[in-house]
């Protein structure tokens, strides 16, 4: 069962608070499986509409499409996600671009470091905070 810590993080001279997600290794092995699973099968599932459009074709360059996929994309995503052992989802903030208040998300890590970068989904733009 994954732990939840209360932590403080630094935005623009401002301290908010945010949660942090724990998780032990074997939770963080199925939790990257997961998450490289879904990207996997996200670009295979955009490349199937080209199977409609010439179906002989597809039978040679999508079987090598997918054991690429499937054989050396999925592990090394495995293995990225499977270290996120303490994970950054989101952080009731004020945006310092916009001025909004908005729940800031991860922006392409959700690992947890002394600096991480923000999404506010209000504006698109992007800003630093320093986890405390």
């Amino acid at each position: 069962m994954a732990k939840i810590e209360i932590r403080k993080v630094r935005i623009a001279n401002i301290v908010y608070p945010f949660e942090v997600t724990i998780r032990t290794s074997r939770e963080a092995f199925f939790s990257g499986g997961l998450q490289a699973f879904k990207i996997v099968g996200v670009v295979f599932l955009c490349l199937l509409p080209l199977a409609i459009m010439e179906p002989f074709l597809f039978l040679i360059w999508g079987t090598a499409v997918a054991g690429v996929l499937i054989l050396i994309v999925g592990p090394i995503l495995h293995l990225k996600y499977w270290s996120e052992t303490q994970t950054f989802d989101y952080c009731d903030a004020l945006c310092p671009n916009c001025n909004v208040p908005t729940r800031l998300k991860s922006y392409v890590s959700r690992r947890l470091t002394d600096e991480i970068t923000l999404l506010c989904p209000e504006c698109g733009q992007t800003c630093r905070g320093t986890v405390r």
